[in-house]
């Protein structure tokens, strides 16, 4: 696998990513605006100012990402529900991402997620290290189209590669 790696380089928007290209700095949203969308324009505001290429930003649809066990939990969907932003939101924040020239692109949290993030124009998405070893979730990724980053924390070497094998063996580039 180290082979098929050693000289790919991705294009995202109008950057390039790989080997002997500078490094792509992110700064990591998340869920860190908590649901305000000025805040989370704010930190994408910021995130430029510091020279940062890219800004992820979590995105879950409640009743997906909340299944069993934790369906009986309204109370943990409604907060979710709450802290989430309508289309025309996100269509705003990838427009101020754009006109900053950074790179807005989502994680997604569960299938809908995905699929709505490429409806909205992310340009690449990150999947969440929980989901390295979720093989609905690499198979669906891996027919996006788009470049694709994921988070590794606790992960063995054998499940990154694991990973990239599944995504590789389901059409992504």
């Amino acid at each position: 696998m180290s082979n098929y790696f050693s000289n790919k380089v991705v294009k995202v928007k109008n950057r390039l990513i790989g080997p002997g290209q500078p490094i792509f700095l992110t700064a990591e949203i998340g869920l860190s605006h908590m649901g305000d969308f000025g805040d989370a324009k704010s930190m994408i505001k910021s995130a430029a100012e510091a020279g940062c290429d890219g800004v992820d930003m979590f995105m879950a649809s409640s009743a997906e990402f909340y299944f069993a066990p934790f369906a009986e939990d309204n109370d943990t969907r409604k907060v979710w529900d709450e802290q989430s932003f309508t289309t025309e939101q996100w269509q705003e924040l990838f427009a101020l991402a754009d006109k900053l020239d950074i790179i807005l692109y989502i994680t997604p949290l569960d299938t809908v997620s995905m699929r709505r993030s490429v409806e909205l124009g992310t340009p690449m998405i990150n999947m969440n290290s929980d989901d390295i070893n979720n093989l609905l979730m690499l198979e669906e990724a891996a027919k996006l189209g788009i470049p694709i980053t994921f988070h590794d924390i606790n992960a063995s070497l054998a499940e990154v590669e694991a990973a990239v094998s599944t995504l590789i063996d389901n059409g992504c580039k």
